[in-house]
């Protein structure tokens, strides 16, 4: 089971590297939308590895993508100047 968490913690892990070019650097490029592929699979792989720290950071890591567009939004609509 201990290879089963490497495994979803590696997901995990990539799915964040293919996420920061778009949040931190604001690169446009398709590279994100490995996080739609790698997190589920991390999230499965945690489920399956009974790790449920991981399981709860690779689901909000699938989520992030809609959580960072609202906050976004709601940044420039209500402290835009």
């Amino acid at each position: 089971m201990k290879n089963i968490n490497i495994l979803a913690l590696i997901c995990l892990v990539f799915s964040i590297a293919s996420f920061i070019p778009l949040v931190i650097f604001n690169i446009d490029s398709s590279l994100w939308l490995f996080t739609f592929i790698l997190a589920p699979i991390g999230a499965i792989l945690a489920l399956w590895g009974s790790n449920y720290f991981l399981l709860i950071i690779n689901v909000i890591m699938f989520f992030a993508v809609f959580l960072i567009m609202y906050g976004l939004e709601f940044i420039q609509k209500y402290f835009s100047v």
